[in-house]
């Protein structure tokens, strides 16, 4: 049945409770997902840093709702004088209940936690005082919460923060 042979309160109900055409527009599958979404060739692009292919791992932590999914890779990298890594978490959220999950969250976020202006993403910085060499970027799509936390040793927070905000999104 095409839309324009709809009755109009058949039309306005579907408006007000979300057809499943809207519904699925919303949301990121789930089984697309990888843990290790980016490649060491985009992570050197934005940050500069010669990082080894990412290693998943399982997270097994309570998720704030249930049917969530999380997914995490680490991807380690050396420079002089200093071994680093570059943590990359995908947290899956099931639409229904996205608000919540990501208010229980952000429970866990600790420091200076900054919004960029005009980010497409709405994304965040977060910088922590008691650890100085660690950032972390984190935005969402749809119903995906992505952080990534970067350590670092030789490059200072100001140097890092257009780094990063250069790498690519996922998912």
């Amino acid at each position: 049945m095409a839309i324009q042979s709809l009755s109009k309160p058949v039309y306005v109900l579907l408006f007000a409770l979300g057809s499943p055409w809207a519904l699925a527009s919303q949301t990121i599958d789930v089984t697309r997902m990888k843990a290790c979404a980016l490649t060491p060739a985009e992570i050197k692009a934005a940050l500069r840093l010669d990082v080894r292919p990412g290693v998943p791992h399982n997270v097994v932590e309570e998720m704030p709702s249930p049917g969530g999914k999380s997914f995490y890779c680490e991807y380690a990298y050396t420079s002089p004088n200093y071994i680093g890594f570059i943590g990359l978490r995908q947290d899956w959220l099931p639409l229904d209940s996205l608000a919540k999950s990501l208010a229980e969250l952000d429970k866990f976020v600790v420091g200076k936690n900054e919004a960029v202006s005009n980010d497409p993403d709405k994304a965040h910085i977060i910088l922590n005082p008691n650890t100085p060499n660690q950032m972390t970027l984190y935005y969402v799509r749809k119903n995906v919460r992505t952080d990534v936390l970067v350590f670092f040793n030789e490059l200072k927070a100001k140097e890092m923060r257009p780094k990063l905000l250069k790498l690519k999104r996922v998912p």
